[in-house]
C-alpha cells in the first residue's frame, strides 16, 4: 500500500473514532446559533442554567434583581442540510426594592422554534470544516406569568463556523422582530424594541493537540463577545470567557459573561452572568 493511502485511511480512521460530541465542538456556550447541527435522526438535548445579577439604576423603584434562566433546548436533524430546534425556558426572579422589601417570582418564559438551512459547507479535511447557515423562527407566548412577552416574534439570522486544526470560529447575527413587550423591561428582548444579537468566539483546543484512536474527550477554552443592541437605542456587550469538555455522548460547559459596554437608558445594566449547561447526543 502507497503512503499516501496508509496516511489517507489513518485519518479516516482517527476521524471515525473521535467523540460523536465533536461535531458540535464549535457551538460556543453563549451564542444564539451556530452552523454546527445533528445529523438526520439525531437528537441534541442541551439544558442550561444561567445565572444574572441586575443592579438597577438608582430613579428605578428596585435596588438590585437576581434572576435564573433554565433553558432546555432540543436540536434534530431532518435532512443532511436541514434541522430544528424547540427552546423552552422556565424563570426564577427574586428582587427587592428600596423600601426593604422583596418580591419572588417564577413563571414560564417564551417557547422559541427554529428551522435551520446548511447552505453552503466546505471540509478542508476529515475534522477541518467551513459551514454557513441561515435560520428563521418564532417566539411564542406560553403562560400567564410576567416572563411572557403575550406577542408571536418572528426571528431570522445567519450563522458561520470554521473548524480548523486546534482552532475554532464562530460568527452569527439574529433579528428578533418585537411585535408587544414589557413597558419596563429588566433584560434585552423582554421591552417593545426589536432585538439584535450578534456574537463572535474563539475556541481553542486545550487537550489533546491531536486526535488519535484512543482520544476519548476533549478540552476547549472559549473567549465571545456577545452583543445585544435595541432599536430604543439600548445597546449591551459583554465579554465571556469559558470553558468546555466533550466527552463521547455529552457535553460540558461553563462561562462568565462581564460587561464591556453598556448603553441602556430603557432597562438596568447586567452587572454579570454565570452559565452552566451540558447537552447530550443521542
Amino acid at each position: 500500500m502507497s503512503p499516501c493511502i496508509c496516511r489517507t485511511c489513518c485519518a479516516l480512521a482517527v476521524a471515525l473514532t473521535i467523540p460523536t460530541a465533536a461535531v458540535m465542538a464549535q457551538e460556543p456556550p453563549n451564542a444564539y446559533e451556530s452552523a454546527t447541527q445533528p445529523g438526520p435522526g439525531t437528537f441534541i438535548f442541551k439544558p442550561q442554567l444561567r445565572y444574572f445579577y441586575l443592579d438597577d439604576a438608582p430613579s428605578s423603584p428596585r435596588s438590585e434583581t437576581h434572576q435564573l434562566n433554565f433553558s432546555n433546548t432540543l436540536n434534530f436533524g431532518i435532512a443532511p442540510d436541514w434541522s430544528a430546534s424547540i427552546r423552552f425556558p422556565l424563570e426564577q426572579r427574586w428582587q427587592s426594592d428600596r423600601a426593604s422589601s422583596d418580591e419572588e417570582s417564577f413563571g414560564i418564559g417564551d417557547l422559541t422554534t427554529l428551522l435551520k438551512w446548511r447552505v453552503w459547507r466546505n471540509d478542508t479535511s476529515p475534522l477541518d470544516t467551513q459551514r454557513l447557515a441561515v435560520f428563521g423562527g418564532l417566539e411564542w407566548p406560553l403562560g400567564q406569568s410576567e416572563f411572557s412577552s403575550y406577542s408571536f416574534d418572528p426571528i431570522v439570522g445567519t450563522a458561520y463556523t470554521q473548524v480548523s486544526g486546534r482552532h475554532g470560529i464562530n460568527l452569527s447575527g439574529a433579528w428578533k422582530f418585537t411585535t408587544d413587550g414589557d413597558e419596563n423591561p429588566l433584560l434585552a428582548g423582554d421591552g417593545q424594541a426589536d432585538l439584535l444579537r450578534y456574537d463572535a468566539a474563539y475556541l481553542f483546543r486545550l487537550d489533546p493537540e491531536r486526535y488519535t484512536a484512543e482520544t476519548k474527550g476533549a478540552w476547549y477554552a472559549v473567549l465571545e463577545l456577545n452583543g445585544l443592541y435595541e432599536t430604543n437605542g439600548d445597546h449591551e456587550v459583554f465579554l465571556s470567557p469559558g470553558i468546555m469538555f466533550e466527552a463521547q455522548s455529552w457535553v460540558l460547559e461553563f462561562s462568565v459573561q462581564l460587561p464591556a459596554v453598556q448603553r441602556l437608558d430603557h432597562r438596568p445594566e447586567t452587572d454579570f452572568a454565570v452559565i452552566f449547561g451540558l447537552r447530550f447526543l443521542f
